[in-house]
């Protein structure tokens, strides 16, 4: 959240003095700014209000100055002349003048801030992989509020930082939690759409032109198509990955550390020198897939197909191999330890 607001350095202590805002002015853009850089002149702003206020009241009465299409304002309380003698800048100024005639708004908003408030924790506590199914007619059934919003209170949902969005399907409303508001443990779900968007930024981010490295770690995605994608030296670690289509993904230094990926196809894949250390694939289709180079140190493979599959000068060390395993021809190419370009050596199982 960002807020304009007015400061000043090494203060010992803050005061707070009373008044009684009678009314608000709105101004333009320009008129605003007049006002605020000339608050010791006589202002034609000022002086057409001077008789509502009561200058014998007991709190000082001030008028309230908005500012087109901003949020902040101006609390002024004028001089018998019309200069704006005592002066608060007010971050927050659009809300207050319908606060300042309808006081129920107060209570409208505390009781919708209190629900959402409410909701939000239940949505944390309860929700499963990341998400938490909201259903509208229990919310009726819990709150009895009576001036209570639905969409008001869908759209104060959406605007927490703990939630990424709300999305509504046959009658229920799924809340997305952040990822930086789930456990260790817990598994944030991705889905075709984020995919696509994190290739997008992955490829900016790839040739030095800003986006951002995919990361997928401590993500779940099921049937998820990543065929003909480019997503070479993304982050995969901790992941799993069911059901889902790398067929010519370009994969080149890709980490998938310690990542259960099960049911994929990987056919033509290119992903020389991924790093994939204590990673289990299951059911896997590797058909034609060139993965030179890599790092499978303690890797689990369970009924994969290694059909063609290029892995020379990989590490295997401590890879078990369940049901179906690469050629023997392959497997010889492989190293037990990563070889030393310095001594060159070249160590064979």
């Amino acid at each position: 959240m960002i807020y304009k607001a007015q400061f000043e350095t090494k203060r010992s202590r803050v005061d707070f003095d009373a008044c009684d805002i009678r009314f608000s002015v709105g101004l333009s853009k320009e008129d605003f700014d007049h006002l605020r850089t000339n608050l010791l002149e006589e202002s034609k702003y000022i002086k057409p209000y001077l008789h509502m206020l009561d200058r014998n009241a007991e709190v000082d009465q001030a008028m309230l100055f908005t500012c087109d299409n901003e949020k902040y304002g101006l609390i002024v309380i004028p001089s018998d002349t019309g200069y704006a003698r005592y002066t608060a800048f007010v971050p927050d100024a659009r809300r207050m003048p319908a606060h300042l005639q309808y006081s129920s708004l107060d209570q409208h908003d505390e009781e919708m801030t209190r629900i959402v408030g409410l909701y939000t924790q239940k949505a944390l506590q309860d929700q499963e992989d990341g998400e938490y199914n909201l259903d509208m007619d229990e919310v009726y059934n819990d709150i009895k509020f009576r001036d209570f919003n639905q969409n008001l209170f869908l759209d104060m949902l959406r605007d927490r930082p703990e939630f990424d969005d709300i999305n509504y399907y046959d009658g229920v409303f799924t809340i997305k939690i952040g990822r930086e508001y789930l456990s260790d443990d817990e598994y944030y779900r991705l889905y075709q759409d984020d995919i696509d968007i994190m290739e997008a930024k992955h490829i900016l981010w790839m040739h030095d032109a800003g986006g951002e490295q995919a990361d997928f770690r401590g993500c779940e995605m099921d049937g998820i198509d990543f065929k003909d994608k480019t997503f070479a030296g993304a982050i995969f670690d901790d992941c799993i990955i069911t059901n889902s289509d790398f067929e010519n993904a370009m994969l080149m230094s890709a980490s998938f550390n310690q990542a259960e990926i099960n049911k994929c196809d990987f056919t033509n894949a290119t992903a020389e020198e991924v790093k994939a250390k204590n990673a289990a694939f299951i059911d896997c289709n590797f058909t034609q897939a060139d993965f030179i180079e890599s790092d499978f140190n303690g890797t689990r493979f369970d009924n994969c197909d290694f059909s063609c599959i290029s892995m020379e000068k990989s590490c295997i060390k401590g890879t078990e191999f369940f049901g179906t395993e690469p050629e023997p021809e392959q497997q010889l190419r492989c190293y037990i330890l990563g070889p030393d370009p310095e001594q060159n050596q070249n160590i064979n199982l």
